[in-house]
């Protein structure tokens, strides 16, 4: 049975990839600073160790609010009720036509419904700035996890870009 030896001082990558290790199994920052300083390389400062430390781990405990799954489940949500929003919008005008022509000759139904559509308006509204505002904070709280995965790509190799699904 052989035994794999890590070398004593890591390049950079390797280092990150081990770091991540390290965060994973859940022990605490200063053991891990303590068991990675001995690896550090002339290319890995200490400096270094605790920007990567800080940044991964931040960027890790991001990752269920932010990762793919939550970014489409957002955009999803902005376009859907965005688009429902517009649409109701649109054809609020025809509808009010429609009303009037309907109960001409009894105003109090006719501003009764007038009041519905307008309340139904302001609610699909309210519900698509809801969204909209949900999408840019899940956006927002993403840059600093983009971020750490562009300093850091072999820390987070098991994460992809987030692209948008196409919709109809």
């Amino acid at each position: 049975m052989a035994t794999e030896t890590r070398p004593r001082q890591l390049d950079r990558s390797n280092f990150v990839v081990r770091l991540r290790e390290l965060i994973d199994e859940g022990l605490d920052h200063d053991t891990i600073i303590e068991k990675m300083t001995p690896c550090c390389s002339m290319s890995v400062s200490a400096g270094f160790l605790a920007d990567a430390l800080a940044d991964i781990s931040s960027a890790l405990l991001l990752a269920p609010e932010v990762g793919n799954k939550a970014m489409s489940e957002a955009h999803t949500r902005f376009v859907g009720t965005t688009r429902l929003a517009d649409e109701f919008d649109t054809a609020l005008p025809k509808q009010q036509g429609h009303l009037r022509q309907r109960y001409a000759n009894d105003p109090t139904i006719l501003d009764a419904e007038l009041v519905r559509l307008e309340s139904k308006r302001v609610r699909l509204r309210a519900s698509a700035d809801q969204a909209a505002a949900a999408w840019q904070l899940v956006q927002e709280k993403r840059i600093p996890f983009d971020q750490a995965r562009l300093d850091f790509p072999t820390a987070f190799s098991e994460f992809s870009d987030w692209q948008p699904t196409p919709r109809k």
